[in-house]
């Protein structure tokens, strides 16, 4: 008859299965950047700000299984309107000359209860959104870290304000740094106007993002993130939709 195994050797049977499990699986060694610059000004009250933060929350938890994107991605929130010009991590929005990144994970990303006011200081806030992208570079350059071209998607219902709450035409040189920022591959900028943006708020947009821009005729930020999932895999990707500007 052939002997018993001893519990010590089915434990030993076991422990290959138990270690193996216990061992973390590291995270890819690129990373996706991705900035939210939201318009979160007094006109955004009402239904939009309604719809934003139902469809932010929705797609947060679509984040939330593991995804491909979850492992690659980090996300930063950045609003402009109530509040001024914030940062956020989670529901906590903190001062935006504040050294602390805003970059999370894609599947640590939970969005605030935003809440619209105040004037559009949207020039600071793209600003801003390009600053957070130069330092978390460099802290992924230290860790020895790459990343693929980083994103930003600006949504707003209006044009620029100072803050008066009076458009000004201070956005034009930053548009021109944008495009030089675009040549040389180091972002990709989507402009989405949703309403009620007029004539002059979408000529802005046109010019932040000439290849990247589009209008629509209603609230529809579901179809927005939708998009940018697809811009995640595909820096070049171009909205569907999009009309050439007529000469």
């Amino acid at each position: 008859m052939a002997p018993r195994s001893s519990p010590d050797r089915a434990t030993d049977r076991r422990q290959p299965r138990d270690v193996i499990g216990s061992i973390p699986i590291p995270r890819p060694s690129h990373r996706v950047l991705v900035v939210l610059c939201m318009d979160t000004s007094y006109s955004m009250r009402g239904e939009a700000i309604g719809r934003l933060n139902d469809a932010l929350a929705s797609w947060a938890r679509s984040m939330h299984g593991g995804e491909k994107m979850a492992a690659t991605t980090e996300f930063a929130l950045i609003t402009f309107g109530a509040g001024g010009v914030r940062k956020w991590r989670g529901d906590e929005s903190f001062d935006p000359r504040s050294d602390r990144t805003p970059f999370v994970p894609a599947d640590g990303f939970r969005p605030p209860m935003l809440i619209a006011d105040g004037v559009t200081p949207l020039v600071e806030a793209v600003r801003l959104s390009i600053s957070v992208i130069e330092a978390r570079k460099r802290q992924l350059a230290q860790e020895k870290v790459t990343w693929k071209r980083p994103l930003v998607w600006l949504v707003t219902d209006g044009r620029p304000t100072d803050d008066q709450g009076k458009p000004t035409t201070d956005w034009r040189p930053l548009a021109s740094e944008i495009r030089g920022l675009e040549a040389a591959q180091k972002l990709a900028l989507f402009a989405i106007g949703i309403p009620p943006i007029d004539d002059q708020g979408q000529e802005t947009l046109r010019e932040f993002a000439p290849e990247r821009n589009m209008v629509y005729g209603r609230f529809d930020f579901s179809d927005i993130l939708l998009q940018l999932d697809r811009s995640v895999e595909d820096p070049n990707y171009k909205l569907r939709g999009y009309q050439p500007r007529q000469a």
